[in-house]
């Protein structure tokens, strides 16, 4: 049998796992009356699966973006530039089905 690892990726899915598990356990709790042995019992377990987490830090929401490259003035999209004068786009001038003929 091949031992799974310690890498980061196992160690993300077991930190995800146990959030999960401490979700579960939340709801369980909701069944009981605060103050309750059975309440009790399921509050001091979730106090306990949260030291997991100390010590580990959650990815920033708000990080910064990648810079975008300037393109040059009249590069259009992805710096291909403009399309030659004088083409018609597929389907005719207003693109789409073609030319309109009144009465058809």
């Amino acid at each position: 049998m091949v031992s799974p690892g310690t890498g980061a990726g196992v160690q993300a899915r077991a930190l995800a796992g146990t959030k999960k598990v401490i979700e579960t356990l939340m709801q369980y709790a909701r069944s009981f009356e605060p103050g309750t042995p059975q309440f009790n019992a399921y509050m001091g377990a979730i106090r306990t699966l949260n030291g997991v987490f100390k010590g580990t830090t959650e990815p920033e929401a708000g990080a910064t973006p990648l810079p975008v490259p300037a393109t040059t003035p009249g590069a259009g999209v992805g710096g291909l530039g403009t399309p030659p004068t004088g083409a018609t786009p597929p389907g005719g001038p207003a693109g789409g089905a073609g030319p309109l003929t009144p009465g058809a």
